[in-house]
Formats: C-alpha cells, sequence, structure tokens
C-alpha cells in the first residue's frame, strides 16, 4: 500500500514537471506570451516598423523605467507615433529628434510623465505640441529647432518644470500660449535666437525661475507676458535683443538673488519697468554696450545698498548717471565701475561730481580712496585725498573668507600685489586719520 501511494506521488510531480516543462517552453517560443512587461535597456526607434511593432511586443507596457529616443537618423522613415498610445510614464528622457515627416504627437496623447528630458528638436512639420495635453510632470524641457512651429498649445497641463527649460531657435515661434498654465522653473529658463518672437505672452502665470537668460531674440521688443513673474532666484541676463526698447513687463518682480545683466540690447533707451524692491538680494547689477541707452531714470528709486557691484560700462548716449539709487550707492562707499559712457557717466570723480552738484551729496572720507587699476596686474597705486598730508599708511589684504593674506606699513603709494593667487580680496588702509577698506581683483 505503501509503495503504491509512492509511485502515485512520484508519477504526480513528474506529470506536474511535465506540464511546466511544455508550459515555460510555449512561453519562450511565443513572443506575446514572452514579453508582457517593458523593455529592461533603453529603447531606440528609427524605423516605422518598430513602433508599428510595440504593442505586440510590449502589450502590457504603460511606464518604460529607461529612456526612448525617436530619431530618424539615416534612413529612418518615421511618419506617426499612433502604436505608442499605451505609455503613460517614462522613467528616463525622451528625445524626438530629426523627424522631418511627422507632423502630430498623436499617439502620446496618454503621457503623463518624463523623469529625465523631453527634447524636441528638427521636426520641421511640427506646428504645435498637440496630444501632450495629459504631460503633467516634466524634469527638462527643450524645445530647438523646429522651423514651423508657432505656439506651444498642448503643454496646458504643466504647472512646474524642475529643470531648465530652454527654447531655442525656433524660427516660427511667436507665442508662448500653451504654457498659460506654468508657475515655476527649478532651472534655467533659456529664450534664445527665435526669430519671430516679440513678447512673452503666454506665461502668465510664471512667478519664480532660478536662472533667466533672454538672448538673441531679433524681433522682440518688449516683456510683456511675464507681468506675474516674482522671483528669479539667481542670475537674469538680458543679452543681444536688437528691438528691446524697456524692461516693461516686469513690474511684479521683487528679487533677483544674483547678477543682473543688461548687454547689447541695440534699442535699449531706458530702464523703466523694473519694481524699486527688486535688487534687495542682487549681488552685481551690469549694463554694458547697450549704444542707445540715454538714462538711467528707471533705477532712480531702486534701493542698491546691497549691491557687492555696480557696472555702467560703453553705453555711449548715456550722458547722466547721477539719479538717486546711483549716488545712494556711490554715498556708501560702494565698488562701481563706470566708463565708457558719455561726458559726466565716464568716470567715477566726474560722477561724484555730478551727484554733488545735483543733490548735495557728502560723501565719506572712505570714498576718497581711490585703488588703481582695478583689476590689477602686478601693482596697486593708492591715492588718498585729504585736507591733510598723509604719511606713513598701514595696510592689511584679506581674501573674501576674511583670512589674512598680506600686511605691513609704507610711505610709498604704489603697492606691489604681484605674488597674489587670481581672485578677489579686500585691501583696508589705515592712516592716521581714518580706516577705509576697498575691493579690488587680481589678475
Amino acid at each position: 500500500m505503501r509503495l503504491s501511494n509512492r509511485l502515485i506521488i512520484n508519477m504526480k510531480i513528474k506529470n506536474i514537471l511535465a506540464f511546466l516543462s511544455s508550459l515555460l517552453l510555449v512561453i519562450v517560443c511565443n513572443p506575446l506570451l514572452r514579453a508582457q512587461s517593458c523593455p529592461e535597456n533603453v529603447l531606440y526607434f528609427n524605423l516605422q516598423s518598430q513602433i508599428d511593432q510595440f504593442p505586440s511586443l510590449y502589450p502590457d507596457c504603460t511606464s518604460c523605467e529607461n529612456s526612448i529616443y525617436i530619431d530618424n537618423g539615416f534612413g529612418g522613415d518615421i511618419t506617426n507615433l499612433d502604436s505608442l498610445m499605451q505609455i503613460t510614464a517614462i522613467g528616463g528622457d525622451l528625445h524626438l529628434f530629426y523627424l522631418q515627416n511627422l507632423s502630430s504627437l498623436r499617439g502620446l496623447d496618454q503621457l503623463e510623465t518624463v523623469g529625465g528630458s523631453l527634447n524636441i528638436q528638427l521636426i520641421d512639420k511640427l506646428t504645435n505640441f498637440s496630444h501632450l495635453e495629459q504631460l503633467k510632470n516634466v524634469s527638462h524641457l527643450g524645445i530647438s529647432e523646429n522651423n514651423n512651429l508657432v505656439n506651444l498649445d498642448g503643454l496646458q497641463g504643466l504647472k512646474k518644470i524642475s529643470g531648465t527649460l530652454n527654447i531655442h531657435r525656433n524660427d516660427q515661434l511667436n507665442s508662448f500660449i500653451g504654457l498659460n498654465n506654468l508657475e515655476e522653473i527649478g532651472g534655467k529658463f533659456t529664450v534664445s535666437q527665435n526669430d519671430l518672437l516679440k513678447d512673452f505672452n503666454g506665461l502668465n502665470s510664471l512667478h519664480t525661475i532660478k536662472d533667466l537668460s533672454i538672448t538673441k531674440n531679433p524681433q522682440l521688443h518688449k516683456l510683456s507676458g511675464l507681468n506675474a513673474l516674482q522671483n528669479v532666484i539667481s542670475d537674469f541676463e538680458i543679452l543681444d535683443n536688437n528691438r528691446l526698447e524697456s524692461l516693461i513687463g516686469l513690474e511684479s518682480l521683487m528679487f533677483i538673488g544674483g547678477i543682473f545683466s543688461i548687454t547689447e540690447n541695440r534699442n535699449m533707451r531706458k530702464l523703466d519697468g523694473i519694481n524699486p524692491v527688486s535688487f534687495t538680494g542682487l549681488e552685481e547689477l551690469s549694463i554694458s554696450y547697450n549704444p542707445s541707452l540715454e538714462s538711467l531714470d528707471g533705477l532712480s528709486d531702486l534701493g542698491l545698498g546691497n549691491i557687492q557691484v555696480v557696472r555702467i560700462t560703453h553705453n555711449p548716449e548715456l550722458d547722466i548717471c547721477a539719479v538717486n539709487s546711483i549716488c545712494d550707492y556711490l554715498s556708501l562707499c560702494k565698488n562701481i565701475i563706470i566708463y565708457g559712457n558719455a561726458r559726466e557717466c565716464d568716470d567715477v570723480d566726474l560722477l561724484e561730481w555730478q551727484c554733488n552738484y545735483l543733490a548735495d551729496y557728502d560723501f565719506q572720507w572712505n570714498c576718497r580712496i581711490k585703488i588703481q587699476p582695478n583689476p590689477s596686474n602686478d601693482y596697486l597705486n593708492i591715492n588718498v585725498y585729504s585736507q591733510h598730508e598723509v604719511g606713513f599708511i598701514e595696510y592689511k589684504i584679506m581674501d573674501m573668507r576674511g583670512r589674512l593674506i598680506m600686511e605691513g606699513q609704507q610711505s610709498d603709494k604704489r603697492l606691489d600685489v604681484s605674488a597674489l593667487a587670481a581672485g578677489a580680496y579686500f585691501l583696508t588702509i589705515q592712516t592716521d586719520l581714518q580706516t577705509a577698506v576697498q575691493r579690488f581683483v587680481k589678475n
């Protein structure tokens, strides 16, 4: 009886094993049963047939952990993305590149998340981003060299981009419509070389950006559309926009935390449009190479006292710089670099005279110490302007962390700094009358 039971059990085990082996063989040999989940590696598509086969090869794949690259490359023939309709999330990047026969993003209708970068480049037949309406999360967004892209319609689901947004060389782009709900950009926002872009209409919800660069947009003539912008956490650059006339459109801007640079804007005549409290966290203000700039009146009511450096150079039509904010800044003995402008705005001494003449400023003795050249290569010439004879001076040079680098005493007003490493320093000068601190740069 026991032997018979044991035989029966062994036969059952053998039958089970045989069944499992047969099932495994079927799974291995049948691609429809073998490939139910998403591929483990990065997906590359450069043929329409590859896209068309995706649903049958991966019928249950809705969320890809890795990146997807779709690129016609050499000999590619991709005309549509219809067979990708099942995908709702991509953990890595999604690159759509050089798809010359693609006129629509139909097929990406269910896509909600791109964990890495979404790059859309060189798709000439694309006029907008219709079919991306479900997209709500993306780390980085790059839109470049799409020659017939008119607006960004289809991106209404984006409220925040955690990383960068780059909009570059889209020849027909004339509106940011589609980004109406975008509120925050966690990285750098770059808008560059978009030939027909005239303003920022369509960005009416955007209030915070880490870095902002507006560069070489030849038809951009106003900043309207940025009216909700309140915070630029770090740097703000406005560079080489030929038709931009003023800063009107930035009236809501409350904070800039790094460098604010207004450079090479050929038609910029005035700086109207900036909120008086915008510069409370600013480190450096640079206004340079704007050939039509006539006035600093737009800066009159700004509080510049916390800024480390103000740089106003090479604005040949800029004649009067003695506005309240600049004179106040000088009276605090701050570091201003000013030259290459017209007449009274071409030199610090002339600017001080103009401030005294127009507004009766009384500059402190501390401001009467001049060190030249600054930046310096080998020597600093120390000029002390005083009604009394100044004999020996004592000096200390500290680095930007407050560490003592050099100190000494001398009657010669020429200080050898050739041994210093390149960088920024503070020079403390003490005479029998007063102590003064000046910042300088060693090349």
